[in-house]
């Protein structure tokens, strides 16, 4: 369960200017409720730049999914999902995946 005070997170390698599909499987038991898929891209130099998008959920599972692109220096994110508000959300199946773009 996540909310504005109780978040998940991790924090993992990733290859600068490449884009990523964020996906996880949300649902709420009070509407109305937000999860934000949030990323956090770190650069050598200690810098940041944020992406993120806030998605509603509903009482059956569903799955949400943002494609972020990283910055062209970015090292390594910190991937977060957090509820955007005081309802709880639940959280299940995080995916964070290079998407791999065909030439």
């Amino acid at each position: 369960l996540v909310d504005h005070d109780h978040v998940l997170w991790q924090r993992v390698p990733i290859v600068g200017g490449r884009p990523y599909r964020y996906a996880v499987q949300v649902r709420c038991h009070r509407e109305p409720a937000e999860v934000r898929l949030q990323v956090i891209w770190h650069r050598p130099d200690g810098s940041t730049s944020l992406s993120f998008r806030n998605v509603g959920c509903l009482p059956d599972w569903i799955e949400e999914e943002a494609v972020f692109t990283a910055p062209p220096d970015a090292v390594h994110a910190v991937v977060f999902a957090t509820g955007h508000g005081k309802e709880k959300v639940e959280v299940r199946g995080v995916s964070f995946r290079s998407k791999l773009v065909a030439p």
